[in-house]
């Protein structure tokens, strides 16, 4: 059993990968990291995340073949996306509630915030 909620960070982009890597681990997290949806799957299915920050728009599987996939596996994974493209954003507020998208570029403090929220606790002690 992990001591520390594991967050599985989805994202092509290898700078935000990275910023959002560091991002979250300093709020105390373990962070597991895909570069795109068919990655995203397999680690998800492998280490059953706590919470999954979400691209959309990638190369090969994109963030709403995850969406699906975890829909008809029915996985309870809270899911907050981050995409660029304002159709996109619109279509998963429908799918996931306003609260979990946000759209690019965003305010990196109202994210971590919002995961707070989902994991459903303040951030984890550091020093766990």
């Amino acid at each position: 059993m992990r001591r520390r909620p594991l967050v599985l960070i989805v994202e092509d982009d290898r700078a935000l990968r990275g910023l959002l890597e560091t991002l979250v681990r300093a709020e105390g997290y373990e962070v597991a990291v895909a570069r795109d949806g068919v990655e995203g799957l397999l680690k998800v299915r492998l280490h059953a995340p706590t919470a999954l920050l979400l691209d959309i728009m990638m190369p090969d599987a994109g963030g709403f073949r995850v969406l699906d996939e975890l829909a008809q596996d029915e996985a309870d994974t809270p899911v907050l996306v981050m995409t660029g493209m304002p159709d996109a954003a619109a279509a998963c507020r429908e799918r996931l509630g306003a609260a979990n998208v946000f759209v690019k570029p965003f305010e990196v403090g109202a994210l971590l915030s919002r995961l707070r929220a989902l994991i459903g606790e303040g951030a984890p002690d550091a020093q766990a």
